[in-house]
């Protein structure tokens, strides 16, 4: 199903929609919304605890790192996988898989404090990241026309929303009921959204004839995402040059040929690479690797400034919870930008919300390095304006997809969207990961690592920026042509 089918949908469906939309639709909206606030805050679970788990797991930093970075992996290899089999054998039904495989990975962190059976655990929990995409398909196919794309833009803000909030809700968590905790409450939420989904939202018709699973091109995905990150994250442990990195990047490589050629002979590909190269899509799918990253530079870096004892000189030894609630204000105000935000969208274009979105997030990194190092109300700023960055580019994205792209290719690019943002969060994660590696003689990671890596998110950030106000020449000039 295309975004434009979303919004729009041919007269001929209309008597479908109409029997499937049997639900009230302000409901209906809310439940979605409330499974893809579920599966986001999960991107986001341990992050508060993560620089203490190295001594409680008895690990380095760049394997813990791995608690965030497997859930992401496993979320970018889900999007297009779950989407196809949501196409074929319904939203809804997938829906409820993608959560099953969150309340399960959730149910084996609970229970163990082995790091293979964590990361294991955090792998399943990002499944439920195709809840998502997933969600916005749901609430086209079962609403009326008038409220799809306010609906959608509740699921979509709920990426930026989820994440702001995540933090302070795992830091307290944490605090009451320990690390295990986190996942306990993660399961429980689980089985509510799936119980509401079952009770609140009617299942759609299917839409597709059944069609042969791209099981080749799934796996080579697979592969070529994992080597790629597998590199990232142990090269600067193995070193660049050696055997074990070079191979996983020559791996990486192999399998993504290995996919184009698969992918470009198939009559029902996984990803159609055609549409993916097209002017507008590269465009601004490469602006959301880059969002991805920024993202999670945000995330990961505040934290670990907050955490940092304060004889390092830049941190502010605070504990979990204390973090969590510095990082309050940014997700009540990411809450309340994103519905502004698609009304931005609406009056003005959601490629203006989009620039404004990376401007904010852009200022807000460049305060990151003089006041990230004073007072802690500065950071508690800082945090709160990036945050509101973030939630005006998530919010606006489906629609600048909806807008730039051929009816044709609408469905196509919005899973590969969202394939690019997990990618740009993963590299994010496996780049923390290495850079705030404590050197051989040293007691503290130093403070040029934690600068490093914010300039690193606000380049990225004002990178995104030109490349969405190029895609609109580019997609201006295709349209002329």
């Amino acid at each position: 199903m295309t975004t434009h089918q979303i919004l729009s949908g041919p007269e001929s469906e209309k008597p479908a929609r109409a029997s499937a939309g049997a639900g009230h639709p302000v409901r209906v909206a809310l439940v979605v919304a409330f499974a893809a606030l579920v599966t986001t805050l999960n991107q986001t679970l341990v992050v508060p605890v993560l620089p203490g788990l190295p001594a409680r797991l008895q690990v380095t930093p760049s394997v813990a790192a791995w608690l965030v970075t497997a859930t992401i992996i496993a979320g970018a290899v889900a999007h297009p996988v779950l989407g196809r089999l949501g196409d074929q054998f319904g939203m809804r039904r997938m829906m409820i898989v993608a959560l099953c495989a969150m309340v399960l990975g959730s149910l084996l962190c609970m229970v163990s404090d082995d790091i293979a059976v964590l990361i294991a655990g955090r792998a399943l929990q990002g499944l439920s990241s195709a809840t998502i995409p997933l969600g916005m398909s749901l609430v086209g196919v079962v609403l009326e026309p008038r409220r799809r794309a306010a609906a959608i833009a509740t699921v979509s803000a709920m990426m930026g929303v989820g994440g702001a909030l995540g933090l302070p809700a795992a830091g307290l968590v944490s605090r009451l009921w320990g690390f295990h905790g986190l996942f306990a409450v993660s399961a429980s939420a689980g089985v509510v959204a799936m119980t509401a989904l079952l009770l609140a939202v009617p299942a759609p018709p299917r839409r597709e004839r059944a069609r042969r699973i791209d099981l080749a091109g799934a796996a080579l995905l697979t592969c070529s995402t994992v080597g790629l990150l597998v590199g990232l994250d142990r090269g600067g442990e193995w070193g660049w040059t050696n055997a074990l990195t070079v191979a996983c990047f020559v791996a990486a490589l192999v399998a993504g040929c290995l996919l184009t050629l698969v992918e470009l002979r198939r009559h029902d590909p996984l990803i159609d690479l055609r549409a993916a190269v097209s002017r507008s899509a590269a465009a601004i799918n490469g602006g959301s690797v880059l969002i991805g990253f920024a993202l999670f530079a945000n995330f990961l870096g505040i934290v670990g400034r907050l955490q940092a004892p304060a004889a390092t000189g830049y941190g502010h030894g605070l504990s979990v919870l204390a973090t969590g609630l510095c990082l309050l204000p940014g997700g009540l105000l990411a809450a309340t930008v994103a519905p502004l935000s698609a009304r931005l969208s609406t009056a003005a274009g959601p490629r203006v919300t989009i620039v404004t979105g990376c401007a904010v997030s852009a200022a807000g990194f460049a305060a990151q390095i003089p006041l990230g190092h004073g007072a802690l109300w500065g950071l508690i700023c800082v945090v709160a304006v990036i945050s509101a960055g973030n939630a005006m580019v998530m919010a606006a994205l489906p629609a600048l997809i909806l807008r730039v792209t051929p009816e044709t290719d609408i469905g196509v690019t919005n899973g590969l969207n969202a394939l690019a943002r997990a990618i740009g969060m993963s590299v994010s994660s496996a780049v923390f990961g290495i850079v705030t590696t404590v050197p051989a003689g040293a007691a503290f990671v130093p403070r040029g690592a934690f600068d490093g890596f914010t300039v690193a998110g606000g380049i990225a950030t004002l990178v995104a920026l030109a490349l969405f106000l190029l895609q609109r020449s580019g997609h201006d000039a295709d349209r002329a042509r």
